[in-house]
């Protein structure tokens, strides 16, 4: 809900806790905590659709109110044609700090309309921000089945933002090391979802989350689906 805070044309949006028993299942979309699917082209602009589309999960789970906000802005104003950017090219990729930096400087989020997306540009102008960001929370794991605070996390504040090893094949098993290469939004989970619907020779027990994401690559434009993906192996 929104009370008043500091100044008249300023509210603080604030959660309500979820305090009882994780469920073995749950998902945002049924309860209209996900903002409609976006395609980021052929860029490499993953890392600004996920962090956007954390922020607007989270405000639409605080305040029942959706915004499209612009990750054109994010991902020029945080790259290498900015005065604020990164030495990182430009619809190439990015990393969580460049996703930091935008929110805690205050640069944004600002509306989509003012500043849309268009694939292979390079230039947004520095306006002011609809809102400020003024906490960003860090989960961490154990070990692989140590997954409650992400469910937690989607419980109390709405989409979780995270990285993962994309191998562009839909309903993969991958158990190797290579580093993450693909942002995506957590947006639920359903423990019961059958291990027989993933592809592999290693399949052992899994638990599943729903993700809102580039789901499969048709040539060189990426399509925006959602997917399942797992997030542990309990190794029975």
């Amino acid at each position: 809900y929104n009370i008043n805070f500091e100044r008249s044309d300023y509210l603080q949006m604030i959660y309500n806790p979820y305090n009882s028993t994780i469920p073995s299942s749950y998902d945002l979309r049924d309860y209209g905590f996900v903002t409609p699917i976006k395609n980021q082209g052929s860029d490499g602009n993953c890392w600004a659709f996920a962090a956007i589309g954390a922020l607007e999960s989270c405000i639409l789970k605080a305040a029942g109110v959706e915004y499209d906000l612009s990750e054109e802005n994010m991902k020029n104003l945080m790259a290498l044609y900015s005065d604020y950017g990164w030495n990182y090219s430009t619809n190439k990729g990015g990393t969580n700090s460049m996703v930091l930096g935008y929110f805690s400087s205050w640069m944004g989020p600002v509306n989509d309309s003012d500043d849309r997306y268009i694939i292979n540009t390079y230039l947004s102008p520095l306006m002011k921000s609809l809102m400020h960001v003024q906490n960003i929370i860090f989960l961490s794991r154990s070990n692989y089945t140590d997954n409650d605070a992400i469910k937690q996390a989607i419980l109390n504040y709405g989409a979780v933002y995270t990285t993962l090893y994309a191998t562009g094949v839909k309903n993969q098993y991958y158990s190797g090391t290579s580093n993450p290469d693909h942002s995506v939004v957590i947006v639920g989970w359903d423990d019961n979802y059958s291990k027989s619907n993933f592809g592999g020779n290693q399949l052992r027990e899994m638990e599943h989350g729903f993700v809102k994401t580039v789901g499969e690559l048709t040539g060189d434009i990426m399509v925006i689906s959602m997917f399942h993906i797992m997030i542990l192996d309990l190794h029975r």
